[in-house]
């Protein structure tokens, strides 16, 4: 499913991107497009794998 239900205030926003969208975010000066986890973080490296891979689903 697409929907996205956010539960008990626990997210502020709550978004999909695809691919395309997250190597723009990812390849962007800071403060440009959405905000992505700092270069440092696991998290960062996670989305940058995931990125990388495909074909922009």
């Amino acid at each position: 499913s697409r929907d996205i239900v956010l539960v008990d205030d626990e997210l502020e926003d709550c978004r999909w991107f695809s691919r395309h969208d997250v190597r723009g975010a990812l390849a962007a000066p800071e403060g440009a497009g959405f905000a992505t986890p700092s270069h440092i973080s696991i998290a960062y490296h996670l989305l940058a794998h995931w990125a990388g891979q495909g074909s922009g689903a």
